[in-house]
């Protein structure tokens, strides 16, 4: 579920800080809405309400996360700087346009060398 979407209303104001009050009374109505006593709203209304207006669930660690083995500082452990990956050709498909570039520059430059050397060999004659 992404959090972080809404829609723009048009005219529409926003919601202020979301109170202890706004949380239960959206659960009551959660509740209501699954078929039971408003006043009868449970833990996981309190928290649908909660995502509801907050846009994201309690933050506290679970007790399954809290149970989560220590896997240290990560980012200070790796020392081992690999392999450099070997270097590949590009293929052939990639290299034409580049080949025919080159081919060009070398025959324009060719063509002026040739060019200047007739007009240096007219100017001497």
């Amino acid at each position: 579920m992404d959090t972080q979407t809404g829609k723009f209303i048009v005219r529409a104001s926003g919601l202020g800080t979301v109170t202890e009050e706004m949380l239960i009374k959206r659960a009551k109505e959660i509740a209501v809405t699954n078929g039971r006593n408003g006043n009868d709203y449970t833990q996981d209304d309190f928290d649908q309400a909660r995502r509801d207006l907050v846009g994201f669930p309690n933050t506290e660690p679970t007790e399954e996360e809290n149970e989560a083995p220590d896997t240290g500082d990560w980012l200070a452990e790796g020392v081992d700087k690999g392999q450099r990956a070997p270097v590949r050709p590009a293929r052939d498909e990639q290299t034409f346009a580049e080949d025919l570039v080159k081919e060009g520059v070398e025959e324009a430059t060719h063509h002026q060398m040739l060019v200047g050397n007739q007009e240096t060999r007219g100017e001497e004659e």
